[in-house]
């Protein structure tokens, strides 16, 4: 289910009343919008983003009506600067992302401990491991 349907859009641009019916906006402008948004902040966030997420709606509207033929191209072009500047400011980090809520969704990756790993597959046994002793070496002009 889509965060955002006719009925936002219409509330938050009247003229889009005037021209466009229910279905047209809510299988085809929100869909499309909906996936640039999600493949922008799909890195940093997981998605599909849920619909009290007022920021992800904020987004998803400006880039829907931005794909809409209604309104001048000057009024379209302003509401797809508004939605890839704050998904920039997210990517960023100079903005962060939040529920309806207030709470902070979590951007970092997960922390793994790795220090009890013990690796199902090997290339070889260890009795026959030997230390190269161009390791370093061969490490430092990978650098260069």
């Amino acid at each position: 289910m889509a965060i955002i349907n006719y009925a936002d859009m219409v509330g938050a641009y009247p003229s889009l009343g005037n021209g466009y019916t229910a279905e047209q906006v809510n299988s085809y402008h929100i869909p499309y919008a909906i996936a640039e948004m999600e493949a922008a902040l799909g890195k940093m966030y997981t998605v599909p983003f849920s619909s009290n997420n007022t920021l992800a709606k904020d987004i998803a509207m400006r880039l829907t009506y931005a794909r809409i033929g209604t309104g001048s191209t000057e009024a379209r072009e302003q509401s797809r600067e508004q939605a890839w500047d704050i998904i920039e400011k997210l990517l960023t980090g100079k903005m962060s992302m939040v529920d309806g809520d207030g709470a902070a969704l979590i951007t970092e990756a997960p922390w793994f401990e790795t220090d009890s790993y013990t690796p199902v597959f090997t290339r070889d046994d260890p009795e026959h491991w030997v230390e190269d002793p161009d390791r370093i070496e061969n490490l430092r002009h990978e650098r260069d």
